[in-house]
Parts: structure tokens; C-alpha cells; sequence
């Protein structure tokens, strides 16, 4: 899949995360939250009367560079599915973070992006030329990051099962400025939800032992579904067979980020 050049998007934004990332990492306290702590003083609360929350709501639950680095990461992957040119799509913050009664137990920070469909079919038929132009456009957005990064290299090889898109599973090492970057694609096989995607850390350096604790930011690319039906699809998701957690809500909760009709 080709993309123009200038359509490319910068690092996970049109913004420099290094620079989001550093902005706080001189603050000890902010009025509120711990910013470097596992604790959140105060957050929104979620709305247990329906699915869909308020951005803010999202936001408020993680710490202060935390929130800069997905705010960077949604208009990266906006300006991203823009350029695809293929319609509708929505980026959702979805996960732990809505889920847990405290959003700090939540392990990784999560999003969902929406609006690749390559159906009319109302029972979602799909071909497999269909799977490969979807694995296509979430390697390609993988790849983008990769190119825009500093001294990157392979970390190791993270290849799972067999099949056509063995071996497609990365992991990168690099930097942006002087913030350690890991990029790790799993678009293989699909995930519990119907998506594939990738992960990406930071601040994983000796050097910058404050850095550690943001959390990995996990984006999952929602395969056939345009934002309404994913919507509504929310409703009816359940929990993976062996991995419910009591501290979680059943339902699953959600925040749309940025969405494009």
C-alpha cells in the first residue's frame, strides 16, 4: 500500500512526544494527580449508565505525560486514516483505564481505531484479499513510525504460529531525541477483538529511570466495522474465557478521541 509522502504522519503525531514527555518530567506533584506515581489522587468518574464517556473522562485517568503522549498518538493515527481516504473512522480509548474502579491498576493505555470496512454484507462477509489490504494498512502505519525513528534496529524476533503473515511480527528499538522507543507490531493473527495492531514503549532506559513508569500505549486496529457497528458491538462484547478480573467493570466502557463522519 502506498501513502504519500506528506501524508505520512510524524512521530505518532504532528507534535514531538519527546518534547510532550519532557514538558512534564520535572513536576512532582500536580494539583490532582501524582504524575509520576502508580496512584490516581482524583479522576473523572465513569458513567455507569452507558458505554459511551466523555474524552476528558478518558484523559483524566492516567497521569500527565501519559495523557500526552495519546493525545499525540490520536492525531497521528487521524491524519493516518485520513490519508487512507476509505470514510468514516473513529479512534476510541477503550480498555483497563475505563474498566478498573482504579484506572492506575490498569497495565497498558489503549485504543481502538475503527473505520477500515471492506463489506457491504450485513453478515460481515468478507474474502481473504480483504484480510491481507487490512493487515497492509496496519503494517504500513507500523513501518511509518519505524522509518521516523533514530538509530533504529531490530530487537528480536516476536513471530507466533504459522500461515501467510508468518513472520510479519516486529520489534524495533530507536530513539526520538534522546527518549528510548520500542515498537512492537503483532498483525499476524487477530486478537480476542477482531484487530490487529501494535505496541509501543517508551522511556525503557537506565538513563531515565523517572521515564518507566508510563505505561505501554497498545493500538488495536478494529478489521470490517464501520464506527456505528462497532458501536454498537460494544453492547454485546464479553470477557475472554479465563481472563475476567473482578476489579474490572463488566461492561465495556469507551471514549471516542477523535472521529471523522
Amino acid at each position: 500500500m502506498n501513502v504519500r509522502s506528506e501524508l505520512v504522519p510524524r512521530w505518532l503525531g504532528a507534535i514531538s512526544w519527546s518534547k510532550q514527555i519532557l514538558k512534564y518530567s520535572h513536576l512532582k506533584k500536580m494539583k490532582g494527580a501524582d504524575v509520576w506515581g502508580t496512584n490516581m489522587v482524583k479522576y473523572l468518574p465513569v458513567d455507569q449508565s452507558k458505554l459511551e464517556q466523555a474524552a476528558d473522562t478518558f484523559y483524566s485517568r492516567m497521569n500527565q505525560a501519559e495523557s500526552a503522549i495519546v493525545r499525540t498518538a490520536v492525531n497521528g493515527l487521524a491524519a493516518y486514516m485520513e490519508s487512507l481516504e476509505r470514510g468514516p473512522f473513529l479512534i476510541a480509548g477503550v480498555g483497563g483505564i475505563l474498566r478498573y474502579r482504579e484506572p492506575s491498576m490498569a497495565e497498558d493505555l489503549d485504543l481502538a481505531v475503527v473505520g477500515l470496512k471492506y463489506t457491504t454484507s450485513p453478515n460481515y462477509d468478507h474474502s481473504f484479499a480483504h484480510v491481507e489490504q487490512f493487515t497492509g494498512a496496519v503494517n504500513t502505519y507500523f513501518m511509518n513510525l519505524i522509518s521516523q525513528l533514530q538509530e533504529a534496529r531490530v530487537n528480536h524476533n516476536v513471530t507466533h504460529g504459522s500461515g501467510p503473515f508468518k513472520g510479519m511480527n516486529l520489534s524495533f528499538e530507536g530513539k526520538r531525541g534522546d527518549l528510548p522507543i520500542e515498537v512492537r507490531s503483532k498483525v499476524e493473527s487477530f486478537g480476542w477483538y477482531n484487530s490487529k495492531g501494535l505496541q509501543v514503549r517508551c522511556g525503557d532506559s537506565e538513563s531515565r529511570p523517572e521515564l518507566k513508569k508510563l505505561r505501554p500505549l497498545d493500538i488495536q486496529f478494529v478489521f470490517n466495522e464501520t464506527p456505528d457497528e462497532w458501536r454498537q458491538a460494544q453492547q454485546s462484547l464479553v470477557e475472554i474465557p479465563g481472563g475476567y478480573n473482578d476489579r474490572k467493570n463488566h461492561q465495556f466502557f469507551y471514549a471516542v478521541l477523535a472521529e471523522q463522519k
